[in-house]
């Protein structure tokens, strides 16, 4: 859905992109240096990390707090997230400065969506979320226009479609194409595949062919990316 490996300042009112529709079942995962703790301003004694939303207002309705974080003076860390109808609140903390690894998720586990934050490894919210539903046009800032911004920076932020261990079928779709020409004393087989959507990626795709025992196969030609591996029945 979203990726960049690089490195970005904070900022107040910093649209990083906007997803068209935000899935039930989401990944995301991203680095933040915490260079250090404000007292906030007269609107909230705190620093926004970053917010997920898909309204116009801080609070006003659901959605506006999709996912959200701040940061007080006393390194104490706020999350809010919209889930089960309304804005559920998580507080923890107290955290140091630094680095910090958030890996945040909802996803779909023996028939219940459970919505997770974890920072660092550690587990600081695990719960069921009765009213998982998908979102549209979620904008992602780092940080929010609405409260002071959280000094430090950001990298390697991975915003995926959740793919839960059930699920077979998990998107992202792909478009499939194979073709064959005989030339002669030989068929050329072609197979190609694309993306249905070209805001999504997939990894780790395998497929598998069966030659009849009476074709030969001569060469075999591969993008840069693929890795070719032989069976005795399957190529």
């Amino acid at each position: 859905m979203y990726s960049f490996y690089g490195s970005y300042e904070l900022k107040n009112d910093s649209l990083i992109t906007t997803f068209s529709v935000f899935p039930k079942e989401y990944e995301i995962t991203f680095e933040v240096f915490l260079s250090s703790f404000t007292s906030g301003n007269n609107y909230c004694k705190c620093a926004n990390l970053f917010r997920f939303t898909n309204g116009t207002d801080d609070i006003k309705a659901y959605g506006d707090r999709l996912l959200a974080a701040w940061f007080f003076n006393s390194g104490n860390l706020t999350y809010d997230s919209s889930i089960n109808g309304i804005t559920y609140r998580v507080e923890s903390g107290p955290f140091s400065l630094g680095w910090k690894k958030f890996n945040i998720s909802q996803l779909l586990f023996h028939g219940a969506y459970i919505s997770t934050i974890q920072i660092n490894g550690v587990t600081i919210s695990s719960v069921t979320n009765n009213d998982a539903r998908e979102f549209y046009n979620v904008k992602l800032y780092f940080s929010d226009r609405y409260y002071l911004t959280q000094p430090g920076h950001a990298r390697s932020l991975l915003v995926t479609k959740g793919c839960s261990e059930t699920n077979m079928y998990c998107k992202p779709q792909l478009n499939v194409a194979y073709t064959g020409i005989i030339n002669g004393d030989f068929l050329n087989i072609r197979f190609d595949t694309n993306y249905s959507n070209a805001e999504e990626s997939a990894v780790n795709i395998t497929w598998e062919y069966i030659l009849p025992p009476f074709l030969k196969l001569e060469s075999v030609y591969t993008s840069v990316d693929a890795v070719k591996i032989s069976t005795n029945k399957y190529k």
